[in-house]
């Protein structure tokens, strides 16, 4: 008898494992978004969001209207350094409109400045706000019954009347109370409340629907707020799945269980699929742990340390990884106005420029550890946010699509694909970044020949089983085609 057939039962169950392995997150959004705006449920109003785009807009062009202020702003330059002088500055604007891809080649660090802050500008005007979170708990704080329930019936009819004017962001939801014994009973409240006042009042849903549920600790939580979820979800004949979940990790029995095993995997297997992103709670998590209050900021050993085991314990799962550490807010100390002194103008400035360096740091931060979307709570964070989001894609951009174009070339020709091999994995990391590159905004369709994909592939997850669908077409597609080598 073969061993194939002598071990089959083995084999059987080996495969039974794998997949329910495989299968261990959902499927996150089809764009997960680069950051989530936390937003207290007392002042939502259906305006909220439109003016958090206004409130972005307007920083940018009050502390960093042109790209060399706002490089300037964020810390880009060193401290014996200085902007270039306004003639070179003319020089390279006019380059960069003329030419862009032939100053990239040749000037790249200017290019580069230039290409951020344009790209800031850009998304600030069409879309600056990707997801919203109503927050009933950390912004929030305690009220009485009968407010929650008034603020939780307002922020849902806020909710609906900003869709129905197509002003609201693709993804909303809300962060209820954690489900512990003390505070359940408001948490189911304030969810129920908002889902029915949302399915009345809502003449179209948002895109996507979402419940940040906090301080996870126990599968338990998870699989009773999915239940939850699945009986609204039929209670308004919506289909099954359409609230996605989303959990916060800010306690230690959230990583380890009592006897030190790996708490995350089984948190995320207890949503029943809903699972579409884990927040990292850093500040926390660092109070927990009872660490100084200066080291609550997420740069500390230990917050890395969490980054690395969500990275190591999710990495594999279809879920997206957050960091939810909050700097101080960009605000000046005098109202602005016009009758500000150039002393109270230069306090603001500072102020400004102090918050935004540590943001852009913390972030950049971030994407290093493979955390790919962040917390803001006003609107002057968001042109940090897309800055430090698309100079991280951008500096690294021209090499990762150049060897994912010619990994792609090479394993749609071989005789035989290699499924497992050094170059499968690194296509996959490639691969992996491109799409992210793309999707949040850093390079756009035309970039995507240098990488020899075509964006409708971008939704094919997996690098072998793209190459095997080129194969199958019986041609390389993307791979293909003008072989122009421009860069984005």
């Amino acid at each position: 008898m073969a061993l194939l057939d002598e071990a089959a039962a083995e084999l059987a169950a080996l495969d039974r494992v794998q997949l329910a392995r495989s299968e261990l997150g959902s499927a996150p959004a089809i764009s997960p978004p680069v950051h989530t705006l936390v937003w207290p449920a007392d002042r939502l109003t259906p305006d909220t969001v439109s003016q958090i785009g206004i409130e972005a807009w307007t920083a940018l062009a009050r502390y960093g209207p042109d790209p060399y202020s706002f490089a300037q702003a964020l810390g880009l330059y060193g401290s014996h350094e200085e902007p270039p002088r306004a003639s070179a500055r003319a020089m390279q604007a006019q380059r960069f409109r003329d030419d862009p891809q032939g100053m990239r080649r040749q000037e790249f660090e200017a290019w580069l400045l230039l290409a951020v802050h344009a790209r800031v500008h850009k998304r600030l005007q069409a879309r600056p706000v990707e997801d919203l979170r109503v927050d009933f708990e950390g912004s929030y704080g305690t009220r009485d019954d009968a407010e929650e329930d008034r603020h939780a019936i307002a922020a849902a009819e806020a909710v609906a009347l900003a869709t129905a004017r197509g002003t609201m962001s693709p993804r909303v939801g809300l962060c209820i109370k954690p489900l512990s014994p003390k505070s359940t009973f408001r948490a189911v409240r304030t969810l129920e409340l908002f889902f029915d006042t949302l399915a009345g009042a809502a003449t179209t849903l948002p895109g996507e629907l979402v419940l940040t549920l906090p301080r996870v600790s126990l599968p338990e939580q998870v699989s009773t707020a999915a239940r939850l979820l699945e009986l609204l979800e039929a209670r308004h004949r919506w289909a099954r799945g359409r609230i996605l979940m989303e959990l916060v990790v800010e306690t230690t029995p959230a990583l380890f269980d009592e006897a030190g095993r790996c708490t995350l995997p089984r948190l995320v297997r207890a949503a029943a699929g809903r699972c579409a992103g884990v927040h990292l709670g850093s500040e926390d998590l660092a109070q927990a742990c009872g660490l100084a209050p200066e080291q609550a900021d997420g740069q500390s050993p230990l917050a890395d340390l969490a980054r690395g085991l969500l990275r190591l314990a999710l990495g594999d799962a279809n879920v997206t990884l957050s960091d939810a550490v909050t700097g101080p807010v960009p605000e000046g100390p005098h109202p602005e106005g016009s009758s500000l002194t150039a002393k109270q103008r230069a306090d603001n400035l500072a102020a400004v420029q102090r918050a935004w360096r540590l943001g852009y740091h913390q972030i950049l931060h971030a994407l290093r550890s493979g955390l790919y979307q962040g917390w803001d709570r006003h609107g002057a964070e968001l042109p940090v946010r897309y800055a430090a989001n698309y100079r991280f894609f951008l500096e690294r951009y021209d090499d990762a699509a150049s060897q994912l174009r010619e990994l792609l070339t090479a394993a749609t020709s071989a005789s035989v694909p290699n499924r497992h091999g050094d170059d499968a994995r690194r296509g996959q990391r490639l691969l992996d970044f491109v799409r992210r590159a793309h999707r949040c905004g850093a390079v756009g369709r035309d970039a995507l020949e240098l990488a020899g994909v075509l964006p409708h592939e971008l939704e094919q997850s997996h690098f072998v089983a793209l190459v095997a669908e080129r194969r199958e077409r019986g041609s390389d597609s993307g791979a293909s085609g003008s072989g122009r080598r421009d860069r984005p």
